[in-house]
């Protein structure tokens, strides 16, 4: 576990960096059955310590966040935020950020339920808007190096810069719906349970 907690926007966000940083042990699986323990500290906030298991060697792995207090907390909203500042994050990186926006398609490709399917477009919308928070420089369409964390994903954007381009993460979003039709509201029950990436305290 680092010395100093890593520093997150959102429950939400915490948890969508796990599902994108390969377990600490064996450097394959993502870890799963996620625990957490939160504290809370006047002057730094509410720190929490998540547990899991890799999927792969079935290793325990444990991470430590520092959680912004902005706004409701994850359960008061649907579909629960990210990141509700302009500021970029500080724990995934763009191309970490195009890796969840995949993901999260495909499980809406596999969803037999209509609103299910729906929230996981919904949120892969949020994962694009992640994205683009790095896009700082208006006179260029891609993200500067500093936007990617580690040498795989810097790796990636240099050998497919096209695929980091503004306007082609603007064009994606655009496909997706930016909110549940007010004939599919009121449905968070059925939505909450497919959340497969949420920790359990």
């Amino acid at each position: 576990m680092p010395d100093v907690p890593l520093v997150a926007h959102s429950p939400t966000e915490a948890c969508l960096f796990l599902l994108v940083t390969p377990c600490s042990l064996c450097h394959k699986g993502p870890v799963e059955d996620l625990h957490a323990h939160t504290v809370n500290d006047r002057d730094a906030g509410a720190i929490v310590t998540v547990e899991g298991t890799c999927s792969a060697c079935g290793g325990r792995n444990t991470h430590s966040f520092r959680l912004a207090q902005n706004g409701p907390s994850d359960e008061e909203v649907d579909p629960p935020q990210v990141n509700r500042t302009d500021s970029p994050s500080r724990i995934i990186d763009v191309a970490q950020w195009l890796t969840l926006f995949r993901m999260m398609r495909e499980e809406a490709g596999k969803e037999s339920d209509k609103v299910q399917a729906r929230q996981l477009e919904i949120e892969a919308g949020q994962c694009l808007d992640e994205a683009l928070k790095f896009y700082d420089d208006a006179d260029n369409d891609l993200p500067r190096e500093e936007a990617f964390f580690g040498d795989e994903s810097l790796g990636r954007f240099r050998n497919n810069p096209q695929q980091y381009s503004r306007q082609r993460l603007i064009d994606l979003k655009s496909q997706l719906p930016a909110r549940l039709p007010s004939t599919l509201r009121g449905s968070s029950q059925s939505v909450s349970k497919r959340r497969w990436w949420r920790w359990r305290k």
